[in-house]
């Protein structure tokens, strides 16, 4: 806190001071020591008594502290002041600073940028972050729990399911990615998980075709594991030809929604999904 009139400001549990929260060292014992009751404000604490001397030294750093503000006078509000990941304290609020202060970082991936990118869907994004860590519930893994339950997949009843196997080396999802992305990726297709992943998270593609194999590879991956579950449960297939037909719409709508709020953003956005379509 940054103290003004110190009206709004915690005497004891604001940061408000050099020696920092003062109830943290002090406790209960702290109030009684001082004669500042544990609802007080900086205003009260200057106002409603005088400065004591103690024999406790940490006690008078208190009252040295309370000195600084003593002949202020000011009558403005206090203000919160922000910690920043460099140390340094701000008047204005950032989420994605107070976001640092409150986790524990850890090392960045190499692939985050084919994850979390701009303009992304956070479903797609979210499932394709657990399908990275390989945490959805495939056929190797539940077959793991219960040695009873059918681990076959879903589209080619053959192969055991598996991320890298639903994720297109399966005929039906690499039908379906083939289809969307052959023309964009020209020489580098590929239909590996793993090097889709590291090959979209480079910055080998210019920024509109970049989004688009992005939101394209999300999108697909989300409407194949949504397919998957549809037939999981009982209910009536869908064709690759529809599913690839219902990603195409997806991926036009998110390029007009991101130009419609942004006129300078994917400007060639359609011409470029048209043309690998034609």
């Amino acid at each position: 806190m940054e103290v003004r009139s110190g009206s709004q400001t915690s005497f004891w549990f604001d940061n408000w001071s050099s020696l920092g929260r003062l109830y943290e060292t002090h406790r209960e014992r702290g109030f009684i020591n001082m004669g500042i009751r544990a609802g007080a404000t900086v205003a009260d604490a200057i106002g409603i008594r005088r400065r004591r001397h103690h024999r406790n030294e940490e006690l008078n750093n208190i009252e040295r502290e309370l000195d600084k503000f003593r002949d202020l006078g000011s009558t403005e509000d206090d203000v919160a002041m922000w910690r920043r990941s460099d140390g340094t304290f701000k008047s204005s609020f950032s989420s994605s600073e107070t976001w640092k202060q409150i986790r524990h970082g850890g090392q960045m991936k190499e692939w985050h940028k084919g994850v979390w990118f701009s303009g992304a869907t956070s479903k797609y994004s979210f499932l394709l972050w657990l399908a990275t860590h390989n945490r959805l519930t495939m056929g190797d893994r539940m077959i793991a729990w219960n040695r009873g339950v059918i681990s076959s997949c879903s589209f080619c009843q053959q192969l055991m399911e598996s991320r890298d196997h639903l994720f297109f080396e399966c005929n039906f999802s690499a039908r379906i990615w083939e289809v969307l992305t052959r023309k964009l990726l020209q020489q580098r297709y590929t239909t590996s998980f793993t090097d889709i992943l590291m090959l979209l998270s480079g910055s080998s593609f210019d920024k509109t075709t970049g989004f688009i194999l992005c939101y394209v590879y999300q999108a697909t991956v989300h409407k194949i594991w949504h397919e998957r579950n549809r037939r999981r449960h009982g209910e009536l297939p869908h064709s690759s030809g529809y599913l690839i037909a219902f990603i195409d719409r997806m991926v036009r709508n998110r390029i007009s929604s991101i130009h419609s709020l942004d006129r300078s953003k994917l400007e060639d956005g359609l011409i470029v999904w048209f043309g690998s379509r034609a």
